[in-house]
C-alpha cells in the first residue's frame, strides 16, 4: 500500500478550509470587518499543518499494514 497524495491533498485543503471559515466567522460575529489576505493565510498555514500532520499519520498507517504481513508470512 502507497500514500495517495490526491486524498492527502483533500484532507488538507477540507480542513485549512473549515478553520479559516469557522475564524472568519468569528470575526463577523465580533464586528471585525473580512480581510482576504488573513483568509489566505489562515487557510494555507492551518491546510500545511494539516498537511503534515496526515501524511505522518497516514505513513506510520502504511509502515504497521506493512510490517503486519512481513509477520504473517
Amino acid at each position: 500500500m502507497k500514500q495517495n497524495p490526491l486524498k492527502i491533498l483533500i484532507s488538507m485543503l477540507t480542513a485549512g478550509l473549515t478553520y479559516t471559515v469557522i475564524m472568519a466567522g468569528l470575526d463577523y460575529y465580533d464586528g471585525k470587518e473580512f480581510q482576504l489576505s488573513k483568509f489566505i493565510f489562515n487557510a494555507i498555514f492551518f491546510g500545511l499543518i494539516w498537511y503534515f500532520i496526515f501524511k505522518k499519520l497516514f505513513k506510520n498507517k502504511v509502515e504497521s499494514t506493512d510490517s503486519r504481513k512481513n509477520i504473517d508470512n
